[in-house]
């Protein structure tokens, strides 16, 4: 599950995809920073998105031995009768959904922030609006009757499995990475939640249930077998296992390796882009989330950087330019914008390599996820002339690039300064598709950049990981052996350090400016 689509792979077992289908997804946005999505609709376009792949690889439903469920970290509310639950005062029982992109609670995340608990040590030292407890404290006090209605709040990966399987066992990479359970301990700090007057989430039931999650269970772990009625919308047989899933990051970060997890930066870059670094031992990073453990690989600790605008700011910056409606159709109309603007930039590349040295910037349109954790700041972008034409956009294209590759740099070289010792970097999602963004992201790292080896490296992750679910593979070293693929590697091309390092030395600073306009206007 996506932020726009839900797709369905399938895989052998051996790591060999026999096909992929996506299907649009609805979001509404009701006003400013409030982002939802529909339970329903989800569930039906997924069952349509399985039914499509198995009907078009030709693969007997009986040879189909495990499924597995990855999300967006967004928050699903359902009552007794597990029916939607509305998020909003409009009272809309069918957007039941808060995305994790929705910042409707920043005020909550603040009072969290504010009142210092010790949970907070694992997530960065901050809790961010796009985590789900500030979510539900929001509800809580903005729409009492739902909150009061809601027999339980599930991440949307944890949804999906239920909803296949009838079994309320919760994955400890949401619940971990996105509700502050502590996963090394296998409980919730009860106090935390007491101290927020929330203490109610975890009152059980007369089934023995609380309303976040008392069952708690590593991905790769069987939650159970498909009921008879999810086996029939999905098209999928009742003998089909169901693994414990994961958030969608942490799949493609799963199904990006090869070898080793420890030491590997994996960046999954989508709509938004997490980094996450594993290690046997937890290790505390201001500003960055973690350490969690038993997050994404079986028995090692994760630490999960991110930007929350990636390729969702690419869209933006290109939309809003006044040249953009010229781009999409006319002379240009035969080949997709990125292939014109790659083209483009190549151009005033060789013109001039330092063209937009006058041109920068900061990538926190929607907030700084990592390594600042701070959701007020904005976005900027110094060098703006009254141009109208192809250079014009393709310059602020390519800035734009070099930004959110800084924001990565910025995250890698915080995560170095405790200890990482990162000697790969490893890239998936659908950003991997810009050549440009990889041979920048290679200059501006100063590294090698590898592509994943699968192109639905999310997708795969969550294969890959029901194979342990359904006995396949006795460990997750089994099955990567038996089932990852290496993929090409992008080299940073020489001679161009010191340009860069201007240029990263402009981007850290125009933070450090927006905070001093701040308290010129406070």
């Amino acid at each position: 599950m996506g932020s726009g689509s839900v797709r369905a792979g399938l895989f052998s077992i051996a790591g060999e995809s026999k096909g992929v289908s996506s299907r649009k997804i609805r979001i509404r946005k009701p006003e400013t920073d409030f982002v939802e999505q529909s339970s329903s609709d989800i569930w039906e376009n997924l069952c349509l998105a399985v039914k499509d792949v198995v009907g078009q690889s030709g693969v007997c439903i009986e040879d189909i031995v495990s499924v597995g469920f990855d999300a967006t970290c967004s928050l699903v509310v359902v009552d007794n009768e597990d029916n939607p639950v509305s998020v909003n005062k409009d009272n809309d029982d069918q957007w039941n959904i808060i995305m994790w992109m929705d910042h409707r609670a920043m005020k909550e995340a603040e009072d969290i922030n504010a009142a210092g608990h010790d949970v907070l040590k694992y997530v960065g030292g901050k809790m961010s609006p796009e985590m789900q407890i500030p979510k539900i404290l929001w509800l809580k006090k903005n729409c009492r009757n739902h909150y009061d209605r809601a027999a339980q709040f599930f991440d949307l990966a944890d949804f999906l499995q239920y909803k296949s399987t009838g079994v309320d066992i919760r994955s400890s990479c949401t619940l971990a990475c996105k509700w502050t359970y502590l996963a090394h301990e296998n409980r919730w700090d009860k106090s935390f939640f007491e101290e927020l007057g929330l203490q109610d989430l975890l009152d059980e039931n007369e089934s023995g249930r609380n309303r976040i999650g008392n069952h708690v269970q590593a991905p790769g772990t069987r939650a159970g077998g498909l009921t008879k009625e999810a086996a029939a919308q999905l098209g999928l047989s009742v003998n089909t296992s169901v693994s414990i899933g994961l958030i969608d990051a942490h799949a493609g970060g799963v199904g990006s390796l090869v070898e080793t997890a420890v030491d590997s930066l994996v960046i999954v870059a989508g709509t938004s882009a997490c980094h996450m670094l594993n290690n046997e031992v937890p290790v505390f990073i201001p500003g960055v989330w973690g350490p969690y453990y038993n997050a994404m690989i079986p028995d090692l600790w994760l630490n999960e950087g991110g930007q929350s605008a990636y390729g969702s700011l690419l869209d933006y910056v290109l939309r809003n330019h006044s040249f953009y409606a010229e781009i999409t159709k006319g002379a240009f109309s035969d080949r997709s914008v990125f292939t014109v603007l790659n083209e483009q930039v190549k151009k005033l590349s060789k013109k001039a390599p330092d063209i937009i040295k006058d041109v920068h910037v900061l990538d926190y349109h929607h907030g700084n996820r990592s390594p600042h954790a701070y959701p007020k700041p904005r976005g900027m972008i110094v060098g703006l002339d009254m141009s109208e034409n192809l250079e014009s956009l393709a310059k602020i294209y390519w800035a734009t690039i070099q930004s959110i590759c800084f924001g990565t740099k910025h995250i890698m070289d915080n995560a170095r300064g405790h200890g990482y010792n990162i000697d790969s970097v490893i890239v998936c999602g659908g950003v991997v598709k810009n050549s440009l963004y990889l041979q920048e992201l290679a200059n501006i790292c100063g590294c090698d950049i590898s592509i994943a080896g699968q192109d639905e490296a999310v997708l795969f992750g969550s294969a890959l990981m029901s194979t342990i679910a359904a006995g396949i593979y006795p460990d997750y070293k089994t099955a990567l052996k038996k089932m990852a693929k290496k993929g090409d590697v992008i080299r940073p091309l020489k001679h161009t350090g010191k340009y860069y390092r201007r240029k990263y030395e402009v981007y850290l600073k125009m933070f450090n400016d927006q905070l001093s306009y701040e308290h010129i206007m406070d």
